[in-house]
């Protein structure tokens, strides 16, 4: 599970009831024990937001993560749910 990770993510739950919103994004996970951090970069509207990653194994199936952006000056903040493929 270490190691960087590259593909196409999407956003489920919108706030506005739009519907989701698919992104290129690239994790670099570091997982100590159950423990698993590391940083999401999202390409959007060709800027690129990244956002610092912080939680652990869920169940066998599922990673949840909170997180929040780096830059101070974007108010970024909730959780992620990744589902683990085998």
């Amino acid at each position: 599970m270490r190691g960087v990770w590259e593909g196409q993510a999407s956003d489920f739950y919108v706030e506005d009831g739009m519907p989701g919103v698919e992104f290129d994004a690239r994790i670099n996970f570091e997982v100590k024990g159950r423990k698993v951090t590391g940083v999401l970069t999202i390409g959007a509207n060709n800027t690129n937001v990244d956002l610092v990653l912080d939680g652990g194994f869920y169940n066998d199936d599922y990673i949840q993560l909170t997180y929040r952006s780096v830059s101070h000056e974007r108010r970024q903040l909730g959780v992620i749910v990744l589902k683990l493929s085998r």
